[in-house]
């Protein structure tokens, strides 16, 4: 019985300090430090101001899926009160073309931007720290994009199928990642993160040294018709050759031990493939979709 009435106090406590209440056109979670999260947006605006009070209380955070399928917004401003933007907070507002995100973010969302696909530009200001897994998945419409010196986190596929995307800049103080001829690296682990999809190089040759292609690492890059693995490399992630639909041949190193999920998926040109003696586990789906993939040689490891 005790217990009983002790969990009961908690759940009563927990209710007066988070609540949930409609401020017009945002569902708002309240928080018992007087700040707000936005939960749902329920307007139909074009352009919108987020406001950085509602209720009074003060917006910090756009909620996970906050914004999602808005699709009559065509341009957001965030208030420099908000310091986090959550998963899938804007995706599929496919109407949106610009956004401001303020001084004060320190995160954006796996899959904030999802199938944004209007998003001509985008800055992301020095405070941001960690951008998420999918974050800018799909946003055709984006040619270019810069990552601060202050960002030490970039999740999987963040900037996997954006068609237009033909360079990604690295600020030069930035310790964690760096870019070569517009390509995407971790220089700290060594990893291929990013190769942009709007690149019309039909040839590309991994520099040497790099240890692994990172998850959606070539995500439908389509115009690549070859790729030179060096031998440095020891990993294929999941996703990494996924849609690369001119790919006609690729030679694996006998460095690679791992081959992922759906690596080399939807590779439709792909005509033959020898995995080597290194090699000791292939993903599922590694090959789906491989529609003219007559012969896989696969070692006894």
């Amino acid at each position: 019985m005790r217990t009983s009435k002790l969990l009961s106090w908690i759940f009563i406590a927990t209710f007066l300090l988070t609540s949930i209440a409609y401020a017009s056109d945002f569902e708002i979670e309240k928080h018992a430090d007087q700040t707000c999260t936005i939960v749902k947006y329920r307007g139909k605006a074009n352009s919108l101001d987020i406001p950085s009070t509602l209720e009074g209380f003060t917006v910090t955070s756009i909620g996970d899926w906050a914004f999602s399928d808005c699709r009559s917004l065509t341009s957001i401003t965030i208030p420099d009160s908000v310091t986090t933007i959550g998963d899938g907070a804007f995706y599929w507002c496919d109407a949106l073309t610009t956004i401001t995100i303020p001084e004060s973010v320190t995160a954006i969302g796996a899959g904030a931007f999802y199938y944004c696909w209007d998003l001509t530009s985008i800055t992301i200001p020095d405070s941001v720290t960690a951008i998420g897994e999918w974050a800018f998945y799909g946003c055709d419409s984006l040619t270019g994009i810069t990552i601060p010196s202050s960002v030490t986190s970039i999740g999987a596929s963040a900037f996997a199928n954006c068609d237009a995307l033909t360079n990604i800049t690295v600020d030069v103080d930035n310790q964690s990642f760096a870019q070569i001829h517009g390509v995407l690296f971790d220089k700290i682990n060594m990893i291929l993160h990013t190769y942009p999809a709007g690149k019309n190089a039909t040839s590309y040759a991994i520099p040497e040294g790099m240890l692994s292609i990172g998850d959606g690492a070539f995500y439908w890059c389509d115009a690549l018709t070859t790729i030179t693995i060096p031998d440095s490399v020891t990993a294929i992630g999941e996703w990494a050759f996924y849609g690369c639909d001119s790919l006609t041949g690729i030679t694996i190193p006998d460095s690679v031990a791992t081959i992922g999920d759906s690596a080399f998926s939807e590779c439709s040109s792909l005509a033959g493939v020898t995995i080597p003696d290194s090699v000791t586990t292939i993903g599922d789906s590694a090959f789906s979709g491989c529609s003219s993939l007559r012969g896989v040689t696969i070692p006894d490891s």
